[in-house]
């Protein structure tokens, strides 16, 4: 799926995912919900090619926001000549999230944010293979957040 512009999810929203498929955002995203109606990303059997968010100069910019989130059982994109190493991806785009759960990826980076300012609070990267969060020339601040069963870096900062 691609999409130009803002995508806006509702709270509640459970999209399911087949193994190939993925969310291309050139703008941002706005996935907020309160804590009892959650916001999930999740596979309809195996795995998902994840989200890909990334700012071309043509639209205005505006930051992302993840609330409350679950981005569950994600891979790498890698599509034709696209060949990201993150799961969850924001490329020359800023993003805040809070409350926002990664769970079980099979990718080089659980989160990959590049060429972006960013805020976690309250975010939980859990069972990656490799890194959980890259970051890399990039700018930002992580409070309150964990990082377990993670199988390579916990933290990469290439350039932050």
């Amino acid at each position: 799926m691609y999409i130009k512009g803002l995508l806006t999810i509702q709270p509640g929203v459970e999209l399911i995912f087949s193994p190939n498929s993925y969310i291309i955002i050139e703008g941002s995203i706005n996935a907020a919900s309160n804590t009892k109606d959650k916001i999930i990303f999740r596979p309809e059997k195996k795995d998902w090619k994840g989200v890909y968010v990334f700012e071309s100069g043509n639209l205005p910019k505006s930051k992302s926001k993840l609330k409350n989130v679950d981005f569950i059982k994600t891979t790498n994109l890698n599509d034709g000549i696209l060949d990201l190493t993150g799961a969850i991806s924001f490329y020359n785009t800023d993003v805040e999230m809070r409350n926002v759960t990664f769970d079980s990826t099979v990718a080089e980076d659980s989160l990959n944010i590049v060429k972006s300012k960013f805020m976690m609070n309250n975010v939980t990267i859990l069972s990656t293979i490799s890194d959980g969060l890259d970051s890399d020339f990039s700018s930002g601040v992580i409070k309150n957040s964990s990082f377990n069963q993670i199988g390579g870096d916990a933290l990469d900062f290439s350039g932050s």
